[in-house]
């Protein structure tokens, strides 16, 4: 277009019309398959198509869609295509040949550019073009709700599709820019604040089962999202909980630093009675994920959550009560000694847990007793009934794990 408009200096270049008439017959010549037959200058027609298709005029834009619906579209594998799809976001940057420089695209033709370039793994592997689009998209000057939408969506695609080598490098500077994002965020209102911060953090879970180990030694990060699933807006919770699942592999071996299992369990029990079923979701994941079956305040925890009013706590809390499966009776008595005790090392200890829910229950605040709701010492009648029915089994297995129990889920 500055070629045939001798870089906007010809007159009829200044007029609108005029310079609309141009445009759309740009389009027309090159979709005219006997003009320009279709299986050539595949990559051509379709920059033009596209740049068509984020015009500001409506025709323009309606005639560079019926291109890019009609035409045949490139490889998006293609390098040659993917260097492409950046110049028209990105421009042509500073280069000494003055003719040769494009400036970067408007905010309309970079959310189109990436609609196409989170198509394409080899975009997410293009380094560092990857890395300075998402954010030029998320924070550059001009941008726009829909571009940063776009740029969130191209977050996600490189933490799915950049390879290991690729990703290793930039996911702390990913993950630090969604951060931000996602606390100044915080202070925005509106539906699309809402989204970005939601996509945000579903993008952070995505990073941390890529980069795991950039997650396990910042605990600081589940225990902002903890406070998070039950403090966003309900719209936010969803995602705030599907960024605390994905992020559970990342802190598997928490239990190996005393102190961070120690805030990992406050903030179990804090967010297992929280009104927000999110949180209670969350919470339980965590528990029966991280602690062994073996370990008393994991199973009491479970009770707290065994007759929650969301079916997917409830389940998730009676599988967490669920004893393992005995061992294949004994061939001889002699066998049966060892046997059990085998069996033991895989279950709570009786004594150890009935004291730990003793204790517990008299340490359960007072203020997330609901109205009308009955409750014997700290539990719920309900959650008291589900600790006596796993503390009957308890008893009975740890005296004979062969015994005649049904499963504590039927």
């Amino acid at each position: 277009m500055k070629f045939l408009t001798n870089d906007g200096k010809v007159p009829w270049a200044k007029s609108a019309i005029e310079l609309r008439e141009m445009k759309l017959g740009l389009v027309k010549f090159i979709s005219t398959s006997n003009l320009v037959p279709g299986n050539l200058l595949i990559l051509e027609k379709f920059k033009v198509y596209v740049v068509a298709s984020a015009d500001s005029n409506h025709e323009i834009v309606a005639a560079g869609e019926d291109g890019l619906k009609r035409h045949a579209k490139p490889d998006l594998e293609d390098g040659k295509v993917v260097e492409a799809l950046y110049g028209l976001y990105q421009g042509s940057g500073s280069v000494k040949n003055p003719d040769l420089y494009r400036s970067p695209g408007t905010p309309a033709l970079k959310s189109r550019a990436l609609s196409f370039l989170l198509r394409s793994a080899r975009a997410a592997n293009q380094f560092p073009q990857m890395l300075q689009v998402a954010f030029d998209a998320l924070y550059g000057e001009g941008t726009i709700p829909k571009l940063r939408a776009a740029g969130m969506s191209f977050v996600q695609w490189i933490a799915r599709m950049a390879s290991d080598d690729k990703i290793n490098p930039v996911a702390p500077v990913l993950l630090s820019g969604l951060l931000k994002l996602i606390n100044e965020g915080a202070q925005e209102g509106g539906q699309e604040a809402e989204n970005l911060r939601a996509f945000a953090y579903e993008a952070v879970g995505l990073l941390s089962r890529r980069v795991p180990n950039l997650f396990t030694q910042d605990v600081s990060i589940l225990l902002s999202f903890f406070k998070a699933v039950s403090t966003e807006e309900r719209n936010v919770r969803v995602s705030v909980q599907e960024a605390l699942v994905m992020m559970i592999d990342a802190y598997k071996d928490i239990g190996k630093d005393a102190e961070k299992q120690k805030e990992l369990e406050a903030v179990l029990l804090d967010n297992i009675v929280k009104p927000e079923h999110q949180a209670r979701y969350a919470a339980i994941r965590y528990n029966n994920s991280i602690f062994p079956f073996t370990y008393p305040l994991a199973r009491y925890i479970c009770l707290l959550a065994a007759a929650d009013a969301k079916l997917e706590v409830r389940d998730e809390a009676r599988r967490g009560l669920a004893f393992p499966a005995p061992p294949p009776p004994a061939s001889t008595p002699s066998e049966e000694p060892n046997l059990l005790s085998t069996y033991r090392q895989t279950i709570p200890n009786f004594d150890a847990t009935v004291s730990l829910i003793s204790e517990m229950s008299k340490m359960q605040p007072t203020a997330v007793r609901l109205p009308g709701v009955r409750f014997v010492g700290g539990l719920t009648a309900d959650s008291y009934t589900s600790a006596l029915e796993f503390l009957r089994r308890l008893v009975v297995l740890w005296s004979d794990c062969w015994a005649d129990v049904e499963d504590f889920t039927g």
